[in-house]
């Protein structure tokens, strides 16, 4: 459970693999991206990875290829919480992807039965959240306008984008910090998170002492790797008591 007023933490998907869900989901994460954009989630594995038992107190989010209704549509038919939208540039390409998220008269997303068998015992998350991704220039310029629009419930940050297209490095865009305050400013002055992709845990803190509500922290490839370097450095240097701790995450 989420401490309240610390950020939300969440891990970032690319595998493509829909059992990584039920593990991750047993981790502790606040929620989790399945990623259809860069990731290998093609339209069926993104269906299986939402029909696997898992923890429910984690969200699951998707992040879809593209600003498309019928991929909005299919991933919220597939079960996912609400879906992250990519390369949204003007409030016309906000309201679009709100729309997509929504039925009739609220929207343009047809009805159609699941595409995923529903649990008994799943919790109800009531509407789905449209979650905008802030990380072209033009998107920079709009964010206030951008936020401000009816049904948009989160700006998302792909820092690697936008530092691009602002001709600067990821670096610089961090450390400098004022286009990434802006978005956290016009968020909250709207009454909706500001999250961001982060990628390791050193990058979330600075992304967090910006002002960010949630971050994805971490990707499969950077668990891996971290879960390897603390089961090494507890076998060649027990610690009293770590290589104890390590053991018991072992399972057969």
């Amino acid at each position: 459970m989420r401490r309240p007023n610390t950020p939300s933490i969440g891990l970032w998907l690319l595998w493509g693999e829909p059992a990584v869900l039920s593990a991750a989901s047993r981790a502790g994460f606040d929620w989790l991206a399945i990623d259809q954009q860069h990731g290998r989630f093609d339209d069926r594995a993104m269906r299986e990875a939402l029909s696997v038992p898992r923890d429910h107190r984690a969200d699951v989010m998707v992040r879809v290829g593209a600003n498309d209704p019928m991929l909005i549509g299919r991933a919220l038919d597939s079960g996912a919480d609400g879906v992250i939208v990519p390369m949204v540039r003007t409030v016309a390409d906000a309201e679009r992807a709100v729309a997509a998220c929504r039925h009739p008269p609220a929207g343009i997303r047809s009805s159609g039965p699941p595409l995923v068998t529903v649990r008994d015992d799943a919790p109800d998350r009531g509407a789905p959240r449209c979650s905008i991704m802030i990380e072209t220039a033009e998107a920079l310029a709009a964010v206030r306008a951008i936020a401000a629009v009816d049904g948009v419930d989160e700006l998302f940050v792909g820092p690697v984008d936008l530092s691009a297209a602002l001709g600067r490095s990821l670096e610089e865009l961090v450390s400098g910090g004022d286009e990434l305050r802006a978005v956290v400013a016009a968020a909250h002055d709207a009454g909706i998170p500001a999250s961001c992709f982060a990628g390791s845990a050193r990058a979330a803190s600075a992304f967090v002492a910006l002002g960010f509500d949630a971050v994805a922290a971490a990707t499969e490839d950077a668990l891996v790797d971290a879960g390897a370097a603390a089961v090494r450095a507890a076998v060649l240097d027990p610690a009293p008591g770590r290589a104890a701790a390590a053991a018991t995450t072992v399972s057969y």
